[in-house]
């Protein structure tokens, strides 16, 4: 069975459904529970777990290239930090949304018009 969302191949058993969309399982999880950057209580709760638990702010292997990638470039665009990491945008996006809220990284639209994955350096 293939996912209409993502395309990925997958076992008719693990198939789901939504508004008449067939998915695989992580683009069925996505679409009920999207991943949201722009949340003050997320960011509120991932500063207070870093302040009462120094380990609560470290970050995961992937998230510590991410970073160094964007640090290096200067900032970068989603899609092609996807394609240099080799993962999918999805995958990209949680990461991201979890810096963000651990206020490592921002978006910032540049004079070009397009928006960049930059350090956040507050």
């Amino acid at each position: 069975m293939k996912c209409q969302k993502c395309g990925v191949e997958f076992p008719k058993e693990e198939k789901f459904e939504q508004h008449g969309q067939i998915m695989c399982e992580d683009c069925y999880m996505d679409s009920l529970s999207p991943s949201r950057s722009c949340d003050p209580w997320s960011t509120r709760s991932a500063q207070n777990a870093m302040n009462q638990n120094g380990d609560a702010g470290k970050t995961s292997e992937l998230q510590d290239k991410i970073m160094l990638e964007v640090a290096s470039s200067g900032g970068t665009q989603v899609s092609d930090l996807a394609n240099k990491l080799f993962i999918s945008e999805n995958e990209l996006e949680r990461e991201i949304v979890t810096l963000h809220h651990m206020q490592k990284v921002k978006s910032e639209k540049r004079d070009d018009g397009k928006t960049y994955l930059v350090i956040d350096r507050c």
